[in-house]
């Protein structure tokens, strides 16, 4: 990380835009414990680890061979993922986190309230931020975020939102970010910021 930007220092390959933005937010949030829901094979958490080790990271999973092949792909992930439907109600069993983040997997939702309820889960999991990688013409995620928040569906007191862009995209928003808190960051104050985009998940 070099003036809030992460950039590629050797000959290693070219992170994907959308990987490297969202690393960047992450790191830029400065959590102390995160998680990633729909973790897969374990990529995110893997290269967020190698960014900042001191972070402690957590991922959920609806698919158990996803979660025995991230394990074996890295086992410094053994006992840090588990098998969870986002669709469910909330397990306490889950940890609770600092920043809870999705790469493309809300936006494959789309039976029944199901996306709703991961989204609350979400919230329910992170005290601090929300971050979201998706498809955003796939469900109005802002609307149904803002609509949870004022029914007194999630947690929290105070709900921000913003947008960070990915300049390899020529500076269209990629990324939202939901805070409890107030964030130096661009705000979003229309949902049509992201949707002057194409898919970018």
């Amino acid at each position: 990380m070099e003036n809030q930007v992460l950039t590629k220092k050797s000959n290693i390959l070219t992170l994907h835009p959308n990987h490297r933005l969202l690393y960047e937010t992450v790191l830029l949030l400065k959590p102390a414990k995160i998680v990633e829901c729909g973790v897969g094979g374990g990529d995110h958490l893997y290269n967020l680890n190698i960014l900042d080790p001191k972070i402690d990271s957590y991922g959920v999973d609806r698919g158990q061979a996803q979660l025995d092949y991230c394990v074996e792909r890295s086992p410094s992930l053994k006992g840090k993922v588990q098998n969870f439907d986002m669709t469910m109600p909330l397990s306490s069993k889950l940890p609770l986190v600092d920043v809870a983040f999705t790469q493309a997997v809300i936006m494959h939702i789309k039976t029944g309230n199901g996306h709703l309820v991961a989204l609350s889960n979400l919230f329910k999991l992170a005290s601090e931020q929300v971050v979201l990688m998706e498809n955003w013409s796939n469900h109005p995620f802002m609307e149904d975020i803002k609509y949870m928040f004022n029914n007194g569906m999630l947690p929290w007191q105070s709900i921000y939102f913003y947008i960070r862009r990915a300049p390899e995209y020529q500076n269209k928003p990629h990324l939202m970010i939901v805070s409890s808190r107030e964030l130096p960051f661009e705000p979003l104050k229309y949902y049509s910021q992201l949707l002057s985009d194409v898919n970018n998940a």
